[in-house]
């Protein structure tokens, strides 16, 4: 039997028999709430609200993955409760408040030892009572090594639909495109791959680009270039 304790009002399917939302308002949508989420991770209190919220779904087990709205303090208030902890890691939210280690920019960013420093050490406070937690690469769980002092760690990556295999066409020898689909974002290293294209083609590839962000008018303009081409939003 899943329940799920949410921090904001979202769509759930059907699968949870319980679903309990912690605050009215989605941070997307409330500049206050996005603010008290930030504040709400470096506090990182065990609340009554939160002890009772955890407590009435009667837990076996808890599974948390990101916890802006919620903040580490579940872990303290699963010890109470007696009820193991697993984390799944799936990005940098607990070493980065800006979630990715790279500043607005695209550029890679160092933890500032005071301020970042200081709000890790609040982060990880309560670490101890995880048993388990999972990252989507090994990458992601080397760079939180010593988050965790007591968790066992695995690798699980994120999922795929099932395909068809038969119905797709077997990839050229050698590969002879490399795509990108998703958010056009400087923290996604678009121009990184704008700026590799010539060299690319150089050695036979061809760049194909699909999706929407900010840097979507750079790679608009690009694609007027040989070996770029650029699909705008897809299905």
């Amino acid at each position: 039997d899943v329940s799920l304790l949410s921090a904001f009002p979202t769509k759930t399917p059907d699968l949870f028999s319980r679903v309990t939302v912690l605050h009215r308002t989605h941070w997307q949508h409330d500049q206050v709430r996005r603010w008290r989420n930030h504040a709400g991770d470096v506090v990182s209190r065990p609340t009554r609200t939160l002890l009772n919220a955890v407590a009435a779904h009667e837990p076996d087990l808890v599974h948390t993955h990101n916890l802006p709205g919620i903040s580490t303090a579940i872990w303290e208030t699963c010890r109470r409760l007696g009820v193991p902890v697993v984390h799944s890691l799936h990005d940098y939210q607990l070493l980065c408040p800006r979630v990715t280690l790279m500043r607005p920019d695209g550029e890679p960013c160092r933890p500032h030892p005071l301020l970042c420093g200081l709000r890790e050490r609040r982060l990880s406070r309560w670490a101890g009572a995880v048993s388990h937690v999972i990252g989507v690469s090994r990458h992601l769980l080397e760079r939180h090594a010593g988050f965790f002092p007591a968790a066992e760690d695995h690798v699980i990556r994120n999922p795929f639909p099932r395909l068809d295999l038969d119905s797709l066409p077997p990839p050229a020898s050698p590969p002879g495109t490399i795509g990108y689909l998703g958010n056009l974002a400087p923290i996604k290293g678009i121009r990184a791959l704008l700026e590799a294209r010539p060299e690319l083609n150089r050695l036979g590839y061809e760049v194909r680009i699909a999706g929407r962000g900010p840097l979507q008018g750079e790679v608009e303009a690009a694609a007027g270039s040989e070996g770029l081409h650029y699909a705008g939003l897809v299905d």
